[in-house]
């Protein structure tokens, strides 16, 4: 005999499997879990292309999001770093954030 918490995680591992994906968060909310499994599934596509080589880039943009005073602490050239803030998605990343700020947010404003 298996317990509900069991047989729903065994589920739960099957639509990963499936999915190939790391995540999958299930409520009693249909919508809810569509929108936060497809941020998280864009925030895994942005962080697994990063490298450790990509790291120390990484720790500063951070700390400081300008790409100038990046390739200052760095002692790089402006234009690589540009490029690099470019190939680490930032961007994109940054907006997953705010999107998943915004469905949190108003999900228990609801409540």
């Amino acid at each position: 005999m298996l317990g509900k918490g069991l047989v729903d995680a065994r589920r739960g591992l099957e639509v990963l499997k499936k999915k190939k994906t790391r995540h999958h968060l299930a409520t009693d909310d249909f919508y809810l879990d569509s929108m936060l499994n497809g941020i998280f599934q864009l925030y895994d596509s942005i962080y697994r292309d990063w490298s450790l080589r990509d790291k120390e880039y990484l720790t500063v943009f951070f700390e400081n999001d300008d790409y100038k005073g990046v390739s200052k602490k760095l002692a790089k050239d402006p234009s690589t770093v540009w490029r690099k803030r470019i190939s680490l998605k930032l961007d994109q990343l940054f907006v997953s954030k705010s999107l998943l700020r915004l469905v949190v947010s108003n999900k228990c404003s609801l409540q």
